[in-house]
């Protein structure tokens, strides 16, 4: 007859006790599937957050898609403006087919510009660079633009940046590179003015030549 009883041993504690090690580090034997983790800098597993989908339509409380499933979404970025205001506003900003789009964070969209009247509609590479209090919006086809949660604008006339595949912002100035009539030059802005790049401050670089 088998017996209910059941014996436990229990071994003397070795090694001490490990006060060196994140308690959220796991052996990697504890883990063999992590589909949906990001892995920390300590070696730590945390869960990817989500993500929201957004509609174009203001209507809308349900959102589902940014456009229509055939147009390419070819940039997008979260822009906080602190403006005049220590509370800073927010616009999320993407770039689908050939129209500007911008979002409050409310999950609907509305164009920035008017319909497929910026850059083309294709998937090309596009680029949206926050620097100071602006959005600065590039592709390989149409002169770049700024924003600042209210108007598009560029350079003045004669200030013209150059169409650009690639940009930073870094002191104050905005640097420019990937540039279809000078691939081997970094070009940058006047400091503390991104819309000044043909002034006495602006100028340009050579990269690897």
């Amino acid at each position: 007859m088998s017996s209910r009883d059941v014996a436990y041993t229990v071994h003397p504690a070795l090694g001490g006790v490990d006060i060196s090690s994140d308690p959220t580090v796991l052996d990697p034997n504890f883990l063999t599937v992590g589909d949906n983790v990001e892995f920390l800098e300590g070696g730590q597993r945390k869960k990817r957050l989500g993500t929201q989908i957004y509609s174009t339509s203001t209507g809308n409380t349900n959102p589902t898609y940014l456009v229509s499933s055939s147009t390419p979404v070819r940039a997008v970025t979260d822009f906080w403006r602190y403006g005049a205001s220590l509370t800073p506003v927010q616009n999320v900003l993407s770039v689908a087919g050939g129209s500007i789009y911008r979002s409050t964070g409310d999950g609907k969209w509305t164009a920035a510009t008017a319909t497929s009247s910026f850059g083309a509609a294709a998937n090309v590479q596009t680029v949206i660079t926050l620097a100071g209090d602006y959005a600065v919006i590039s592709d390989e086809s149409a002169t770049p633009i700024s924003y600042d949660q209210t108007t598009l604008a560029g350079p003045s006339t004669g200030s013209a940046w150059p169409r650009f595949t690639a940009t930073s912002y870094h002191l104050n100035r905005l640097f420019m590179w990937g540039i279809s009539t000078a691939p081997s030059h970094v070009n940058y802005s006047a400091a503390s003015n991104i819309f000044d790049s043909t002034g006495s401050d602006a100028g340009n670089f050579p990269v690897g030549v």
